[in-house]
Formats: structure tokens, C-alpha cells, sequence
């Protein structure tokens, strides 16, 4: 089974996620970018946003 992650439907969603976990003040800043995710078992495709937390530093340290 893959990794899991959680695909945001609208942008304006994935923005409000990403405000809310940047607000403890570890995390500078979030980057929003398309993502599609596809079940190998199924075939069924979801296409969302992803968020990835970034810190101070600008470096990738998780993804909601």
C-alpha cells in the first residue's frame, strides 16, 4: 500500500489547512501545488492539492 497523504479538493481548502498548521509558529511557510493520486488497485484517479509545510528555511519538513 502507498504512502498516504490527503488531496485537498479546492485550493481555497488546502489554504485554510495550511494556515491552520502554520499558525503553532514552527512552520514559516506552506507551498499549495496540483496533485493527482491514483489507487493501483482500482485505477480510480483523485485529482486535489496537496500542501507541503515548509520551515524557516524554506526546506520540505511535511505534507498535510
Amino acid at each position: 500500500m502507498a504512502d498516504r497523504i490527503t488531496l485537498f479538493i479546492s485550493r481555497d481548502g488546502a489554504q485554510r489547512a495550511a494556515h491552520a498548521a502554520t499558525l503553532g509558529g514552527n512552520l514559516s511557510d506552506y507551498r499549495i501545488t496540483p496533485a493527482t493520486l491514483k489507487d493501483e488497485d482500482t485505477g480510480h484517479i483523485d485529482r486535489g492539492f496537496k500542501v507541503t509545510l515548509l520551515n524557516t528555511a524554506g526546506h520540505p519538513v511535511a505534507s498535510l
